[in-house]
């Protein structure tokens, strides 16, 4: 404010006083800047002097004021954030988003890029501007599409991996029948399951695409009940068994394998090759619907067991087709044996060295005999049984 010493026509100097204290003032006028109180001392031609009355100057502060906000300043396209004048003093606010006018209340919000500030009064009619503050709002990515790496439909244990794409997005929220799959985030989903799939596309400033992808739908078939093989141990040398599906499914086919290979076989039944000594056999079926949809077995296994020697005591020689030849069962798992066979005399009428069945007895006539029998297992163990057989023609 300038002070002007007025109503001295004939002063011819000046002196001015900030509180008392001499300032350097030389004229009739003196700007001031600081509060207190002012007087001006005059002389006029004939050396007299006079001092004025003193005057008061009162400096108010300028009113504080800074821009606080609601949230981040950098966020998504389609949102907002609200800036709020924090000035204790201010009566009056006036707005700029990059030098235009945006609101005269003491909080807006912002929605658009920009340099905000804000300019308040106070009750002294005193002003003061803000520092700008600057709102940016990022794009937000286009919703991202989803392209199958295979069939969308397949049986109960396949599955197929989805991809999905969206322009600036760096990862992606995936869904099922609108519910979020944990731990899915990348460009890439493998599903198992059944259901509608979709996602969402994320920025790399967390910005969400405005909507969804289109859903795309997965088939999965139910795969046909695992069969079971059944079987009846044990599994003698020399025998052929027959396994068969425990409680079969209407509308399945059954293929069978053996030792993992195809044996050309489908059906209910299967009737297993001869065993030998020392065999194992492992077995398994798959069973296969109409849409070609599989379940496997669990492996059967068939150990060759070495079935205990049946030694007749009587057998018929008389060419009807039955019980016409000396049959001694399981010889087959034994590697070497001998028969002898000796009638009540003491006498050998037969020997011969593995033995397979073939004695009906020759020309001997009816009556009981001694037989003498010794056999060699794959480990070279021997055992020996003897006994009577009664020849009856």
């Amino acid at each position: 404010v300038t002070l002007q010493a007025t109503n001295v026509p004939t002063a011819v100097a000046y002196e001015w006083f900030h509180n008392e204290a001499p300032v350097a003032g030389a004229s009739g006028s003196y700007t001031v800047t600081a509060a207190g109180l002012y007087t001006v001392k005059v002389i006029d031609i004939n050396g007299c002097t006079a001092t004025s009355s003193p005057q008061t100057v009162t400096v108010h502060p300028l009113p504080d004021v800074v821009i606080e906000l609601s949230s981040a300043t950098a966020f998504c396209a389609g949102g907002s954030v609200t800036l709020q004048a924090n000035a204790p003093t201010a009566i009056a606010y006036e707005w700029f988003q990059d030098e235009q006018q945006a609101g005269n209340s003491s909080s807006i919000a912002a929605t658009v890029n920009g340099a905000y500030v804000v300019k308040v009064t106070d009750g002294n009619g005193c002003t003061a501007t803000s520092s700008p503050q600057t709102v940016t709002f990022h794009p937000l990515p286009a919703a991202p599409v989803i392209t199958p790496l295979g069939a969308t439909t397949f049986c109960g244990s396949g599955s197929v991996t989805l991809t999905a794409y969206a322009a600036d997005a760096v990862r992606y929220e995936w869904y099922k029948n609108n519910q979020a799959i944990a731990d899915a985030g990348s460009n890439t989903c493998t599903v198992s399951e059944a259901g509608n799939y979709s996602a969402v596309a994320m920025s790399r400033y967390g910005c969400r695409s405005l909507q969804m992808s289109e859903t795309l739908q997965v088939t999965v078939y139910e795969l046909p009940e695992t069969p079971v093989i059944t079987g009846k141990p044990p599994f003698y040398v020399g025998y052929r068994y027959v396994l068969e599906i425990q409680s079969p499914e209407g509308g399945v086919r059954y293929e069978w394998y053996k030792d993992r290979q195809y044996t050309g076989y489908s059906g209910l039944q299967y009737r297993a090759s001869a065993l030998q000594h020392g065999d194992v056999q492992v077995y398994f079926v798959e069973a296969i619907d109409a849409r070609d949809c599989r379940s496997r077995s669990d492996y059967f296994i068939c150990v060759a067991e070495i079935p205990p020697l049946f030694i007749p005591n009587v057998f018929t020689p008389n060419n009807d087709g039955i019980n016409d030849n000396f049959h001694i069962a399981g010889l087959e798992a034994y590697v070497e044996n001998e028969l002898q066979i000796i009638n009540n005399r003491g006498q050998v009428i037969y020997s011969k060295k593995n033995y397979y069945n073939e004695w009906y007895g020759g020309d001997q006539p009816t009556g009981t005999y001694y037989y003498y029998l010794t056999v060699t297992d794959k480990q070279g163990e021997v055992s020996r049984h003897t006994g009577y057989v009664h020849l009856k023609r």
